[in-house]
């Protein structure tokens, strides 16, 4: 449940106001030093009595119990309460890399005053049926062209696409720019969450198990070096870190806890020949930066098949009778395979999935579209 906070602070002016802290380091690197910027924390519920703040929260009640407008949109005491802190803080642009965020895309709809861009932040498959309902950003910034068939084929009333391709991506390859040195033979990354493997998704842990025990395998096998690309952040990699224990058999495995702020599962996967995955969003990620990935899901579930017309290729292995020897051969024939012959292969697939130019970080082609509607004498919603 999130936490009231109640506060009395006049908010000062900006032009371009970033909704939630989750993500700010990746859209900070789009924001030019001379522009005025602030940041809207809505994990908690604020409430701020300040006069001018109050105002503004009650003229948005107001105008929403009588407007016939507005309620064609998702609306309720919480969401007023953001949209008085925006029109307290009169920003020209407000921006979220949390692209799925139902508050955030009402808001794009309630406001004409400010544009408003989602970014996108993760690869996302089925769950796009459950959030089309109410995903009508006005703007959003996606990771590629199958993004944009995929929303549009579920409904979403999405005005304006723009394929930028990974933020993620670009900022990492900003901060490690040039080829790493192979240092691992197999990468393994790790999807581990407690809440997934223990509740929600059991295909997930079912696979995860599956595709260790295979991996494992292989390199004992072939005379070959594992390392786990970790997942879990701060308080759960102790749980993670134990969950791995108890399932390894080879205690040379390395395990690289995962660290957002240095890209630690970007470089390992980078310094692996091979990396396995199921689902993982930097897998695909990867998948443009040229690296050879395959994806592996050995259940039923179609959730976590890679999508869509390349569901079947070089790059994935799929079906709950998948057995060690499939595995075996298809590494065998990545493992022989020039990065040349690779990327002729699944360039076009890559491409698809994410947008990467090898000529253009992500970030700066992000930092322009910024400039260009802060530059703008109003700006407003597009369509």
């Amino acid at each position: 449940m999130p936490r009231i906070k109640i506060r009395c602070k006049r908010l000062k002016h900006v032009d371009l106001l970033i909704y939630d802290s989750v993500g700010l380091e990746n859209v900070k690197g789009s924001v030019g030093h001379a522009v005025k910027w602030g940041v809207l924390e809505v994990r908690d519920v604020e409430i701020n009595i300040h006069p001018i703040v109050l105002i503004n929260y009650l003229a948005v009640v107001q105008t929403w119990l009588t407007s016939k407008v507005n309620k064609k949109v998702d609306f309720d005491l919480r969401t007023a309460l953001e949209l008085a802190l925006i029109k307290a803080r009169r920003p020209k642009l407000v921006v979220t890399n949390i692209d799925n965020s139902r508050r955030f895309s009402t808001l794009s709809r309630a406001y004409n005053k400010a544009t408003f861009i989602a970014v996108q932040n993760a690869f996302r498959t089925d769950e796009v049926n459950d959030i089309a309902k109410y995903m009508r950003v006005t703007n959003f910034f996606c990771f590629g062209a199958e993004t944009v068939d995929r929303y549009i084929k579920a409904g979403c009333k999405i005005d304006n696409y723009v394929v930028l391709g990974s933020l993620r991506n670009g900022l990492y390859r900003q901060a490690h720019p040039g080829n790493r040195e192979k240092r691992y033979d197999l990468c393994f990354v790790s999807q581990y969450k407690p809440a997934r493997f223990e509740e929600s998704m059991p295909s997930l842990r079912k696979t995860s198990l599956q595709l260790l025990e295979y991996s494992e395998r292989y390199c004992l096998e072939n005379g070959k070096n594992l390392v786990i690309a970790g997942n879990a952040k701060d308080k759960k990699l102790p749980y993670e870190y134990r969950y791995y224990l108890e399932n390894l058999h080879n205690r040379k495995t390395n395990f690289i806890p995962n660290n957002n702020q240095s890209f630690s599962s970007y470089r390992t996967i980078d310094e692996s020949e091979v990396t396995v995955v199921i689902n993982s969003t930097i897998g695909y990620e990867s998948l443009a930066r040229g690296q050879k990935i395959l994806f592996c899901n050995f259940s039923n579930d179609s959730y976590y098949d890679v999508p869509g017309k390349y569901r079947d290729g070089i790059w994935s292995l799929r079906g709950d009778d998948v057995t060690y020897e499939d595995f075996s051969h298809r590494l065998d024939n990545l493992f022989k395979m020039t990065p040349k012959a690779w990327n002729s292969l699944v360039r076009e697939m890559a491409e698809y999935f994410v947008h990467e130019d090898r000529e253009r970080l992500e970030q700066d082609d992000l930092a322009e579209h910024l400039t260009h509607f802060l530059n703008e004498p109003r700006c407003s919603v597009i369509g």
